[in-house]
């Protein structure tokens, strides 16, 4: 049995989801990968092409895991900012309630 087309699919999911900072397509693909890979590496030793497709796929798993951590980091920035800037939104919109009259 030839596990590359499985392992390429995922691949193909992990990197596109990541590309386009899909976040819950990127969480499906990586449930899809740790659903299904432990049933592959049960199927027996891996030939050496597929365990190429195998260090392919880790890479790409690597890569959105670092693409996920990037944008964790720049969220957090933002949501630092925002709250830096709470207080003056909240005056902001107090003092527009009184325009309204």
């Amino acid at each position: 049995m030839d596990r590359r087309p499985a392992l390429l699919g995922w691949r193909q999911r992990l990197e596109t989801a990541a590309r386009h900072d899909d976040w819950a397509a990127l969480a499906r693909a990586d449930r899809e990968v740790a659903a299904g890979l432990p049933g592959l590496a049960a199927a027996g030793p891996w030939s050496d092409i597929e365990r190429i497709a195998l260090q392919q796929l880790q890479q790409s798993h690597a890569t959105a895991r670092e693409r996920c951590g990037s944008a964790l980091t720049a969220l957090g920035r933002q949501l630092d900012a925002m709250r830096q800037q709470r207080e003056g939104w909240l005056a902001y919109a107090g003092g527009n309630a009184w325009d309204t009259e």
